[in-house]
């Protein structure tokens, strides 16, 4: 699912990013994005389903966790107001995945229930049973069985 770069344009300058996608990208930026690129989003293809971006997000927050804390503090700290490094990246990356996750067809059901597996009917309840002054009769069917 290509994204329209207008609409994502648009997207990062409503969330007031637009500004720190201009700064230039670490060399430590560069390696997580070009990783991300390649092992998420090439992957995920065109049209992927809501399930895989679900795995998306989740690997992408767990790839990113492991950069951050590989990386030295005072790198971060430098890199935060001269170019985008982890966590900008990370930030831009998260946003295409919730962008192809709003332009997929919203869910019907609000419980989804796993791929082949269909929720359990509840059974209806038995017949009742006719008393006469304490003394059961037999049961009622209003169908007539």
């Amino acid at each position: 699912m290509q994204l329209d770069a207008s609409f994502y344009t648009v997207w990062r300058e409503f969330q007031g990013k637009a500004e720190q996608d201009q700064l230039p990208i670490c060399p430590i930026g560069k390696a997580f994005g070009d990783k991300i690129q390649a092992t998420l989003f090439d992957p995920l293809g065109n049209e992927p389903t809501r399930e895989q971006i679900a795995r998306a997000k989740f690997w992408l927050q767990e790839e990113w966790q492991a950069w951050k804390n590989a990386v030295p503090i005072w790198h971060l700290q430098t890199c935060s107001t001269k170019s985008r490094c982890l966590a900008e990246i990370y930030d831009e990356y998260y946003d295409r995945l919730r962008l192809m996750e709003l332009r997929l067809a919203p869910m019907t059901r609000l419980l989804l229930a796993p791929d082949g597996v269909t929720p359990p009917v509840p059974s209806s309840p038995p017949p009742p049973t006719i008393h006469l002054y304490g003394f059961p009769l037999g049961s009622f069917d209003p169908q007539g069985g």
